[in-house]
C-alpha cells in the first residue's frame, strides 16, 4: 500500500510538471532578440570607431500537436544598424524587415517542474529595405529573403501557465537578395552560420492555455 501511494504521488508530480506542454495546449507570446558590438581602430594619433546593433520582436501563437511537440507562427519586425568611418565622413546603414516565421518546437522533459530545455526550428521569410546615409548622399535598396535556424532554448516556468525563455541563434542557413533601384542591379547572397554567442540572445515570454 505504501508503495502504491508513493507511486501515485510521483505520477501526480510528474503530470503536473508536464501539463504545460501536453497535447492540445495553446501558447501565446513572443520573442525579443538584441545585440550590439563596437570596434575601435587606432592609427597613430587617429582613432576611428565602428559599431553595429540589431533587434527583432516577433509575437507568436502555437499549438501542441502531441505531448512536448508544438507548431507555431510568428509575425514581427527586425532592424539592424551599423556605423562605419569612410574617410572624413561616417556611413550609417539601417536594414528594416517585416518577418513571417513558422516554427516547430520539441520540449525535453526534466525531473523539475519549473525548468525545461527545448529545440526550435524556425523558417523566417522577410522583406524590407536597406538605407545607407552619409553627409551628402542617401540611398535605399529593397531586400527580401529567407532563413532556416535550429536553436537551443531554455524555459523557466514560474507558474504552470507562464514561461520565461532564453535562447541563442544556433545553426542555420540564410539566403537573400538586395535590389538597387538607382542602377537596376541585384546582389544575391547565401550561406551557413553558427552562433552560440551570448551577445545576441533571445528573450521570450509565453502564456499557456490547456485543457486543465
Amino acid at each position: 500500500m505504501k508503495r502504491i501511494i508513493i507511486g501515485f504521488i510521483a505520477f501526480l508530480t510528474l503530470s503536473l510538471g508536464y501539463a504545460q506542454t501536453e497535447k492540445g495546449t495553446i501558447y501565446v507570446g513572443g520573442n525579443l532578440r538584441f545585440g550590439s558590438t563596437t570596434n575601435k581602430t587606432t592609427s597613430g594619433t587617429i582613432t576611428s570607431e565602428s559599431s553595429s546593433s540589431n533587434f527583432s520582436i516577433i509575437p507568436d501563437v502555437g499549438y501542441f500537436i502531441s505531448d512536448n511537440v508544438a507548431i507555431g507562427l510568428g509575425i514581427g519586425y527586425s532592424q539592424s544598424t551599423s556605423k562605419s568611418p569612410n574617410g572624413l565622413t561616417t556611413t550609417t546603414t539601417t536594414e528594416s524587415n517585416f518577418i513571417i516565421a513558422p516554427t516547430f518546437r520539441y520540449y525535453m522533459p526534466t525531473s523539475s517542474e519549473t525548468f525545461k530545455f527545448f529545440l526550435q526550428a524556425r523558417v523566417g521569410i522577410n522583406t524590407g529595405n536597406v538605407k545607407s546615409e552619409t553627409a551628402t548622399l542617401t540611398t535605399t535598396d529593397k531586400t527580401n529573403g529567407w532563413d532556416f535556424f535550429v536553436s537551443p532554448n531554455f524555459a523557466y516556468f514560474p507558474t504552470k501557465k507562464w514561461s520565461i525563455e532564453f535562447g541563442v541563434q544556433g545553426i542555420g542557413y540564410s539566403s537573400g537578395s538586395r535590389s538597387n533601384g538607382f542602377n537596376n542591379s541585384t546582389n544575391n547572397s547565401s550561406g551557413f552560420s553558427f552562433d552560440l554567442s551570448s551577445f545576441s540572445p533571445s528573450l521570450g515570454i509565453r502564456a499557456f492555455f490547456g485543457k486543465k
